[in-house]
């Protein structure tokens, strides 16, 4: 509940540290206690800090518990009288109205149109600042579609040129092979059915081996359409099995040897040395009974010697050795033999016949092995099975591929349809990559021309949608009605003048006067503009509320500088109408409470007279309502200055420190010193108003005779007259009027400093401080004290006597 409200803690800003301001608690200072229990309601709080000691830092706090983007402040939260967080719904937040230089500029807008000046307040400056954004995205979005199309163009125009290329190329190859598969005399069209074929395919095998394979098969449909090539009727077989098992088994097979003599261990070294041959002729020599000598050595043969040698060699060549030599014989096999020129035309043929070769080769190292085995029968031989067994299997295989493309090749011979249309797809695949590198070029065009595509069709659909946006935007900032009759009326108090600013509705726009004329931007002054914010601020507050009970709701209500910028001419007006709208709010409700931040202490002192009258109001209204329901004595305002990031409190102890008089006379030597370039712009006000406060309770007169009187002028050294009193004639008269009124009374400072350099005004500055000075020094010290350095002054003084 914002009733509950009375503190505030945030960071940021100028506040690195966390703050807890009591801005809303009645603190009860007094000399004898420094804080004493809580006494008095607080309804309204003056806080008065100079430009940059962060009162503006405090308003921004508040808007961002408002929940506002406000990205400098960190932290901030309400806090109650015993510092405990008070958790504000979205009602009470709704409930929380600011007014700064952000609300100004979030508010208000002035636009020129022809010779009217539109303005914009509240929801529809938001909707305008929406409406020109959403423009701005739909240009850009308009001019990326535009781009997008542009591009598809440019795309489109490659691809037609890859497509041309491929064309071409395909003219020169695929035409004109085709034109031999069907033995036409000029090459075939190149349709895009045949491009579009080509270009979905993909070859298996590579280029090289293609342009050979359409060689042999248009070779061989030409012999065949010549009688050439005749059908394949030879069958090649598979002559035997090859039993490497048993060759295996055999050459392995070991056979023990005898005992033997030293001749036997002879006639065994012969076999040995594969001489087993020589052996057996010299058994059957011996064993014939008509063998007398021997053939060998030619000595007569004695018969016991003759029966001896032939038991001897007998031993040696055992029947089991026989037998062992025997089955070795009778596992040599001879080479595989196929009559290849009868199936040369078989693809197949050359596999087999590589096939066939490697048999062969093993074929032939195992009889070796086989016949050494023969030769020798004792020792062992050990082979590999493997590989013959594997060479077997692919041979098997190979020889029935034989026979399938045999019977295939006679098909086709028969029938050259088949043969055709291998070519046709032969001669394809190799287009295929005849246009491989244009295709790819041309494929990768293709897919940028689809995702320029996409992107083309979603450039479109965010244009419509951002088109849709744009209307109900427009729509909506047609349907917002501004309440001008209670802004005018609040501009009519400021102004005393119906006339003098109005908002008027024509052409479904705002349309802002001066004096009942068009106006452009340019000629509304920056304190103009703000002044309409405040009259906006205030209707804000009460829109689609009646009238009558728009008071009657609890606010907080802060405003920020509410004369900063403004035209020093309509301060009453501005001060009149804070008056009677925060009088209405405060009475209203004894729940709503106003903040008033500002670094014109003038204005502190209007602030704090409204408030204060205001606060006697509510103790007359709801005195009897606060004893009995809040226990509180009386309503009060609280005023603070802000220094240090610290509030100090702005009491009647400190009155004397804080006469209006003095603090602008030390503002105005601060600006004459080169240190209070802030008050640039309030200077001449601070100028006229010490003079005016000076001539009146010094001299009992206006600041117009201090140029005229002599009596005035006697107690001033006469080496300074000259130059003071041409000051004084200069300074009633640079307004650029001569009227009595004027002269006497100085007031039309805005038209006067208004129209001089900073440097001007600082030396008026310093030659108002040496004027004073002059005439009573004793008064000018008093009230500069220790913020004053009188040296200076007198040097200033030094300066101008010699002029």
């Amino acid at each position: 509940m914002l009733k509950n409200v009375k503190k505030l803690r945030f960071v940021g800003g100028k506040f690195k540290e966390p703050v807890n301001m009591s801005l809303l608690y009645d603190v009860g200072y007094n000399k004898d206690d420094e804080r004493k229990k809580e006494k008095n309601f607080i309804k309204s709080t003056v806080v008065y800090g100079r430009n940059g000691s962060g009162k503006s830092t405090i308003a921004k706090a508040i808007r961002k518990i408002k929940l506002d983007e406000v990205p400098m402040i960190t932290e901030a939260e309400m806090k109650d009288t015993n510092d405990n967080a008070v958790l504000l719904g979205d009602e009470d937040k709704k409930k929380i109205f600011v007014f700064d230089e952000e609300y100004i500029d979030n508010n208000i807008k002035l636009q020129e149109t022809g010779l009217n000046t539109i303005i914009m307040l509240g929801e529809q400056v938001d909707l305008n600042e929406k409406i020109s954004k959403v423009e701005e995205e739909l240009d850009i979005i308009n001019k990326e579609y535009s781009n997008r199309g542009k591009e598809i163009e440019e795309v489109k125009n490659e691809l037609n040129s890859c497509k041309s290329e491929m064309k071409k190329i395909l003219q020169e190859g695929w035409a004109d092979r085709d034109r031999l598969i069907k033995g036409s005399k000029r090459n075939s069209s190149v349709t895009n059915k045949i491009y579009d074929k080509i270009m979905s395919l993909t070859p298996i095998d590579k280029k090289s081996k293609l342009d050979i394979e359409f060689s042999e098969k248009e070779k061989t449909l030409s012999k065949i359409k010549s009688g050439i090539i005749k059908s394949i009727e030879y069958v090649p077989n598979l002559p035997y099995d090859y039993d490497i098992l048993k060759i295996k088994d055999l050459l392995s097979k070991k056979i023990e040897n005898p005992v033997l003599t030293d001749r036997e261990k002879y006639l065994l070294k012969i076999i040995e040395n594969k001489k087993s041959d020589r052996l057996y002729e010299m058994l059957r020599i011996f064993e014939d009974e008509s063998t007398k000598n021997c053939p060998y050595c030619l000595q007569p043969l004695e018969t016991g010697y003759k029966n001896d040698l032939t038991i001897s060699i007998q031993k040696v060549l055992s029947k089991e050795v026989e037998i062992h030599r025997q089955e070795l014989r009778n596992l040599i096999v001879d080479e595989i033999e196929i009559d290849f020129a009868k199936i040369s035309e078989l693809n197949e043929s050359r596999n087999l016949k590589n096939i066939v070769e490697e048999v062969n080769e093993i074929l032939l190292d195992n009889n070796n092995k086989l016949q050494q085995k023969i030769d020798n029968p004792y020792n062992p031989i050990e082979i590999d099975d493997t590989q013959i067994k594997e060479l077997y299997s692919k041979l098997r295989k190979s020889l029935i591929e034989v026979e399938k493309e045999r019977i295939g090749y006679n098909e086709k011979i028969q029938n050259t349809k088949l043969i055709k249309e291998e070519l046709t797809k032969i001669n394809e695949s190799i287009s295929y990559y005849d246009i491989k590198i244009p295709y790819r070029k041309y494929k990768e065009k293709q897919k940028i021309l689809e995702e320029k595509q996409k992107e083309s069709e979603i450039k479109k659909e965010e244009y419509s949608k951002k088109k849709v946006e744009l209307e109900d935007l427009k729509a909506r900032k047609k349907s917002v009605k501004l309440a001008i009759k209670l802004i005018n009326k609040n501009l009519e108090y400021i102004f005393l003048s119906k006339d003098r600013l109005k908002i008027d509705y024509k052409d479904n726009e705002y349309i802002l006067l001066s004096n009942g004329n068009n106006v452009k931007p340019s000629e509304i002054s920056l304190g103009e503009r703000n002044i309409i914010g405040l009259c906006y601020f205030f209707t804000d507050i009460m829109q689609n509320k009646e009238p009558s009970k728009a008071y009657e709701d609890e606010y907080l209500i802060v405003i920020d500088d509410p004369i900063s910028s403004f035209d020093f001419e309509n301060k009453v007006g501005i001060m009149s109408f804070l008056n009677y709208q925060l009088g209405n709010f405060l009475l209203g409700n004894i729940d709503t409470r106003v903040m008033v931040l500002t670094h014109d202490l003038s204005t502190v002192y209007d602030i704090r007279k409204i408030l204060e009258s205001i606060d006697i109001e509510c103790n007359n209204e709801y005195k009897d309502y606060l004893n009995n329901t809040y226990k509180l004595k009386e309503f009060k305002s609280n005023i603070f200055e802000l220094k240090n990031t610290f509030l100090e409190n702005f009491d009647k102890e400190n009155k004397k420190d804080r006469q209006e008089y003095t603090v602008l006379l030390r503002h105005i030597y601060e600006y004459a010193s080169d240190k209070g370039d802030d008050y640039d712009i309030v200077i001449g006000n601070m100028m006229r108003q010490v003079l005016e406060a000076f001539s009146t309770f010094e001299y009992r007169t206006g600041p117009g005779q201090l140029a005229t009187n002599k009596n005035i002028w006697s107690s001033i050294p006469e080496k300074y007259q000259l130059y003071f009193r041409n000051l004084m004639y200069r300074l009633v008269l640079n307004g650029g009027s001569h009227r009595k009124e004027q002269v006497l009374t100085l007031k039309d400072d805005m038209n006067l400093y208004n129209l001089i350099s900073t440097e001007e005004k600082r030396r008026t500055a310093q030659d108002i401080l040496c004027f004073m000075y002059l005439l009573n020094e004793r008064h000018l010290v008093s009230h500069l004290g220790e913020n004053g350095d009188i040296n200076k002054i007198k040097e200033w003084c030094d300066e101008r006597k010699s002029e």
